[in-house]
């Protein structure tokens, strides 16, 4: 699972929130039809975003393809402030899938959806932090492409508790 979020949306002045829906969200909705693994799941809030994959390895790609697209992109071009940056938290575990009644949709629950949610934002601008649980699934995995960096034990947001967190890259990208 990802949870990310727009750094400074909330400093957006009114007059750039169509610009916000239509160039920032547009973008990732491209990264979604480029990847050869979408997420089978996705929600969004004004600027914050829930992804599922099926995959650990999924998410990683995803998120590594949604954090170098945020932050090589040239956002005054498309009337964003210039520093406009993202945080992506991946956690990886068991959820409970099943209609919600409210938005007559399938929806992603439980324990595991609030731990991930907990991550991104405590995240560093511009960074995608992950759990152990999905640093050691990648780890495992015969995909040689990702790497991750121990942050060490990380205070979660809202009280949550504490975990220990890594940073994701790509293995060909120095620290």
């Amino acid at each position: 699972m990802i949870f990310a979020d727009c750094v400074g949306f909330s400093k957006l002045q009114e007059e750039d929130t169509p610009s916000f829906f239509v160039n920032f969200l547009g973008h990732i909705a491209s990264i979604m039809k480029q990847v050869d693994d979408p997420p089978v799941f996705v929600n969004t809030w004004g600027d914050g975003l829930f992804l599922v994959f099926e995959d650990v390895n999924h998410a990683a790609e995803f998120a590594l393809c949604l954090r170098e697209m945020v932050t090589t992109t040239d956002w005054n071009l498309f009337g964003l402030p210039t520093d406009t940056s993202i945080r992506i938290g991946m956690h990886t575990g068991p959820v409970y899938c099943a209609e919600d009644p409210i938005i007559m949709k399938n929806n992603y629950f439980g324990t595991h959806v609030n731990i991930a949610a907990r991550i991104e934002p405590v995240t560093t601008p511009g960074s995608i932090y992950l759990t152990e649980q999905s640093a050691c699934m990648l780890a495992v995995s015969a995909n040689r492409d990702f790497t991750s960096d121990y942050l060490g034990m990380t205070e979660l947001a809202k009280k949550y508790g504490s975990g220990s967190l890594y940073r994701l890259r790509r293995a060909s990208t120095p620290e």
